[in-house]
């Protein structure tokens, strides 16, 4: 277990937050690198100055294996919270069968969402307004990719035990034997032997498996606290009551979300190949420009709810504002730089000068998004880290169906901005739910945690 466990209760706020953040954002930066590297190379390889196709299939079938990614991390926050808050309090004699209910549930939930999602890969494809040229390699791609499923379920499931534990450094590595074998799959499937769009897919799987399956063997010969036998994959359903009601919340509120996306990349995909590779590329670096706010965002999760655990509410509350200090001048300096060249970033990922030249102002608005979600993801984790999803799932309501759909239609058909009308709808969407998590934050409702770790007398101290 010591091996495993980190106490974030203890010592300097800001150097544990960096600490214990650092690895969460050097894993980040490696998931965005081998997100990229298939859009990058595919860009490369696949498209010229006459089409941008690949990068187009890539963006549509991307978004909806986003979609599905975003629903899983949502459901693993149950997890991690309620892990962390048994690790803060000190109960841990039920940890390895929360940890065994939370694999087993992932694990049936990862086989239906496959069963579901391969067969009906067209008809989403088509109701996303799929540009022609690009149906073929978004349909290889996301059927493909659909069968790796249970793959990005177990990765995520595994992380989000350890970061739960207080052990974000594993994770990183994990990723890392990910994003290396991704990067040179891909070079190899697509630039050397010209499978295309379906050899990103076949790249993105096998790195996922072999991350995945790495992982596992390693726990099992560290003495992992879950011992990985068939016996112990087992559904405690009170402990399952928990887990769902923190990650069910969470991963609507994810599903929301890039749901929202989905139908504004139907609206895009409306205007043809070069907007929906506009919108890819954009979307690709944005990702990468906010991953500096996510890592704080699970590093405050887990940190804060450690504390929550423990009683802790003035750190838990420094936790957040520290976290604040530290990505808001770091996404303020991200901000200017890509507002500043924006051709430049989207030249590394295609040469079609018709992206080139059309993108620049759809880029340069929707860099100014990052600040928000900056501190959005801030006041999310501390709420996540108190058992509140509930808070989190109306945040997203807000910012997606109230704001950033209807504004997406209004802008760009209503005034005719078109496609710079949804990047200014992107802009002004998150601004009502940062709104809303600084009202929650106010009113100390966060200080009450909503989970409950069980009697005193059922749990264990750690050692």
């Amino acid at each position: 277990m010591s091996n495993f466990h980190q106490n974030l209760t203890q010592g300097s706020v800001g150097k544990q937050l960096i600490k214990f953040g650092l690895p969460f954002l050097v894993a980040n930066i490696l998931q965005a690198l081998y997100s990229m590297a298939d859009m990058v190379i595919v860009g490369q390889f696949v498209d010229d100055i006459t089409t941008s196709r690949g990068t187009a299939a890539l963006n549509i079938s991307g978004q909806i294996m986003m979609t599905v990614t975003g629903v899983i991390i949502g459901l693993a926050a149950g997890g991690t919270v309620l892990i962390a808050q048994l690790v803060g309090s000190g109960n841990l004699k039920k940890l390895s069968e929360t940890i065994g209910t939370f694999l087993t549930a992932f694990s049936i939930i990862a086989i239906i969402v496959t069963a579901i999602l391969y067969p009906l890969t067209d008809p989403l494809l088509r109701l996303l307004n799929t540009p022609e040229s690009a149906f073929q390699g978004a349909s290889d791609y996301l059927k493909i990719s659909s069968l790796g499923i249970i793959f990005i379920f177990g990765y995520n499931a595994l992380s989000s035990i350890l970061r739960g534990m207080g052990d974000s450094r594993r994770p990183m590595f994990f990723v890392l034997i990910a994003a290396i074998t991704n990067i040179v799959l891909d070079l190899l499937f697509v630039g050397v032997l010209s499978w295309g769009v379906k050899g990103a897919a076949y790249a993105t799987i096998a790195a996922q498996a072999l991350s995945f399956i790495l992982a596992t063997i390693y726990l099992i010969k560290k003495d992992f606290v879950f011992d990985f036998k068939p016996s112990s994959f087992k559904i405690n359903f009170p402990i399952l009551g928990q887990l769902l009601k923190i990650g069910l919340p969470n991963g609507v509120q994810q599903g929301l979300l890039q749901s929202s996306f989905l139908v504004l990349a139907s609206l895009i995909n409306s205007y043809g190949e070069v907007a929906s590779s506009i919108s890819g590329i954009s979307g690709k670096i944005s990702g990468f420009a906010v991953l500096p706010g996510v890592a704080i965002m699970m590093a405050i999760s887990s940190m804060a709810g450690q504390n929550i655990g423990a009683g802790l509410h003035d750190r838990a509350r420094e936790t957040m504002v520290t976290g604040m200090k530290i990505v808001v001048p770091l996404i303020t300096a991200i901000t200017i730089v890509v507002f500043a060249f924006p051709a430049f970033f989207m030249g590394l990922f295609t040469p079609n000068p018709d992206v080139l030249n059309n993108g620049a102002t759809f880029i340069r608005i929707a860099s100014i998004e990052f600040l928000v979600l900056s501190v959005l993801f801030c006041y999310n984790g501390l709420t996540i880290a108190a058992g509140y999803p509930l808070v989190t799932l109306t945040n997203t309501l807000i910012s997606s169906l109230i704001l950033r759909i209807p504004l997406a239609y209004l802008l760009s058909r209503g005034l005719g901005l078109g496609i710079n009308g949804i990047a200014i709808a992107m802009v002004i969407a998150p601004m009502g739910a940062l709104l809303n998590g600084m009202r929650f934050f106010r009113s100390g409702k966060w200080m009450k945690s909503n989970i409950k770790l069980g009697d005193d007398d059922q749990f264990e101290p750690v050692v």
